[in-house]
């Protein structure tokens, strides 16, 4: 059995449409542990923390040969391997986000866990370079659990139009855990994001590049519900990056200014009708055929439907 604290799928929640894994860090995500553990005799772990070996190569192990070998000649000395059943050893991290962004967690050492893809041939690659982590996908859902002290940052990169839910958990050995939240931020596919965490406390921030420049636009801390007025100003900071005349970046800056405004004062409803005006706004720039000559600084059909999907995801969360 493997004992390097790596997580794998233990079973399947089905909460909201959406699927949730159950982790573990027994097993081999390949043997189930009641079945490697089943019949008489004597079992051994064998710790892997610092190996990429897995069940289809775990024979290739130096650790592994050593103790076969002394097995045969009746001396098991390899301290690699114990015949008492792990048990987790300090905080475990798990990180998942849902919709179109992608996550990669880097150590204090530079060593990356997540998923490559190359642009040219479009094949992607598992890296899993942190000691103990582990990379999965299910459906829209990326997780990336390892220890906590592991952890230097994760980077989060827009591959859509749309919203991200990032959600980081800490686990302690005892089982409890602890879960922060970022709900619902908006992304496209300028945006870029760090995520750092507090080895004390455990909390996560979230710094927020909204135009892909390199520079910090916003900086988040975990919320469990939606926030309309952060969506908003997200929204205005991507309005300001499009290329249009500045009167047009004021004049619809000034509709988002307004529905912020609205909802603090509680006014939802009139909100919602500002955002369905500006909805109208942008569906005509969208229906209209493209001119022959087009305008420079003018409103393209691809940024109005861009401000439409946002003002739609915003209708959708606001309540």
């Amino acid at each position: 059995m493997d004992l390097s604290q790596r997580q794998r799928v233990a079973g399947i929640t089905y909460t909201n449409n959406d699927i949730q894994p159950i982790f573990s860090f027994k097993g081999d995500q390949t043997v189930v542990t009641k079945s490697a553990l089943y019949g008489s005799g004597i079992k051994y772990w064998l710790d892997l923390s610092n190996s990429k070996l897995n069940h289809k190569n775990i024979l290739e192990d130096p650790q592994l040969l050593s103790f076969l070998d002394s097995l045969i000649d009746s001396q098991v000395s390899t301290p690699s391997l114990t015949d008492t059943e792990p048990v987790q050893l300090g905080n475990r991290l798990h990180l998942s986000v849902h919709s179109p962004v992608s996550i990669g967690v880097y150590n204090s050492q530079g060593n990356f866990t997540g998923k490559v893809c190359d642009d040219v041939t479009l094949i992607c690659n598992i890296i899993e370079d942190i000691p103990g982590s582990t990379y999965f996908e299910f459906g829209e859902g990326k997780y990336v659990n390892l220890g906590q002290g592991n952890l230097q940052k994760a980077v989060l990169i827009g591959t859509d139009v749309g919203t991200f839910t990032f959600e980081s958990q800490v686990v302690t050995p005892d089982g409890t855990s602890n879960i922060s939240s970022f709900i619902d931020i908006p992304v496209t596919t300028q945006t870029q994001a760090e995520i750092t965490i507090n080895q004390t406390s455990g909390i996560p921030q979230l710094k927020l590049d909204v135009t892909g420049d390199g520079m910090t636009d916003f900086t988040l801390a975990p919320s469990a519900v939606f926030d309309p007025i952060t969506y908003l100003q997200i929204m205005k900071t991507t309005i300001d990056s499009l290329d249009i005349t500045s009167a047009k970046k004021k004049a619809f800056g000034s509709r988002i200014d307004n529905a912020i405004k609205l909802i603090q004062k509680g006014k939802i409803d009139k909100a919602k009708l500002r955002a369905d005006k500006f909805k109208s706004v942008l569906e005509k720039v969208i229906s209209k055929p493209d001119p022959k000559k087009p305008k420079p600084k003018k409103l393209s059909k691809t940024d109005a439907q861009l401000l439409l999907d946002m003002l739609n995801q915003l209708l959708d969360n606001i309540s």
